[in-house]
């Protein structure tokens, strides 16, 4: 019986890497920094790239977790939805009052007043949606956003039967990737994050779906998967050193998250360790609480260093592990046992 793809830590640990990657792609809007971040314009102008890895890591992980359990019966949609809600709507609400409590104080941002004709949107996380899109105050935020249409697609592809064979993921993955060269194609880019932003998320949830049922019935064995793994690595690492295209960085992290899917290598190992582990916990806190100190550097002027910036990072974390311990988990408990009844998995590492 062939061994199939599990839900291991190496997920976590690069959602972490990930997370903290577009954190540190966002000092380029720290006058500041400018000079350093001048120096590396394979990361500091293609660093958004790695919110794309989000969307593909998310439909691996919701394939896994759902596809199977949806299609015989033993999910329920409304489970499915109360869960997606209570990972992203509390702390999304909480970022958000935070955010016109002290924003214009701190920062002389606009209140909540000029947001008046996209509360709605904000609160329903609707706000890249085609003709609803409206400006955030939290620009991270529209990822989230754009996330929500694919989850809306799911129990749609599952009853395509679309994640029931590997024709069928094949197809999913065609139409990801065709998504992007689309995109590349009309806008010049992927890097879309206003009312086309669902097409992004759609395509990067698309293919990790699919990925994920062919690694289910073909998986790699472990001497490919740590050769895809050191390709991957090399792929980066050089494609950010040579400012290589952000579709190059985005296969290479595709084929990173193939190549560690199973668990085994030095890669996967690596992104297994507690540290890194601890990172992808707080990654969903960590990628919105950012642009907190992105902005409060940014009023540095030139007086913003990189001793400050590191500063300023560490200082996010310690607040993504409080409202991780304070709001994700309690909310997130309370909000599924409310909404789901019985149906939803307990838990699933990375989900």
């Amino acid at each position: 019986m062939p061994r199939t793809p599990r839900l291991l830590a190496p997920f976590e640990g690069f959602r972490g890497l990930a997370a903290l990657s577009v954190c540190l792609y966002h000092l380029h809007h720290v006058p500041g920094l400018s000079t350093l971040t001048a120096r590396l314009p394979g990361f500091f102008g293609s660093g958004w790239v790695f919110v794309d890895v989000f969307f593909v890591l998310s439909g691996w992980v919701i394939a896994h977790v759902y596809a199977d359990r949806i299609a015989e019966g033993n999910a329920t949609l409304r489970a499915f939805f109360a869960a997606r809600v209570a990972r992203l709507w509390p702390l999304h609400m909480v970022v958000l009052l935070v955010w016109f409590a002290i924003a214009p104080v701190l920062f002389g941002a606009a209140g909540a007043g000029a947001y008046a004709d996209c509360l709605p949107q904000l609160a329903t996380l609707s706000f890249t949606w085609g003709p609803l899109a409206c400006a955030a105050p939290v620009p991270p935020a529209w990822s989230i956003s754009a996330e929500k249409v694919a989850y809306l697609a799911f129990p749609l592809l599952v009853a395509a039967g679309l994640l029931r064979s590997t024709r069928g993921a094949l197809v999913l993955i065609a139409v990801g990737v065709g998504g992007y060269l689309a995109m590349q194609a009309l806008w010049g880019g992927f890097h879309v994050y206003d009312g086309r932003a669902p097409l992004r998320a759609l395509s990067g949830f698309f293919i990790g779906a699919g990925l994920w049922r062919c690694l289910r019935d073909a998986p790699l064995a472990d001497r490919t998967a740590t050769r895809f793994q050191w390709i991957a690595a090399a792929g980066l690492i050089g494609g950010i050193a040579l400012n290589l295209p952000p579709l190059f960085l985005l296969g290479a992290s595709v084929l990173l998250i193939v190549g560690v899917a199973m668990g085994h290598g030095p890669l996967a190992r690596f992104l297994s360790t507690r540290p890194l582990l601890t990172l992808g916990r707080l990654s969903f806190g960590l990628y919105l609480w950012h642009w907190f100190a992105i902005m409060a550097l940014a009023r540095l002027g030139d007086a913003a260093t990189l001793p400050l910036a590191l500063i300023a990072v560490v200082v996010v974390c310690v607040v993504a592990d409080l409202s991780y311990r304070a709001v994700e988990m309690p909310a997130r408990h309370a909000l599924r046992r409310g909404l789901s009844g019985s149906g939803a998995p307990k838990r699933a590492m990375v989900e």
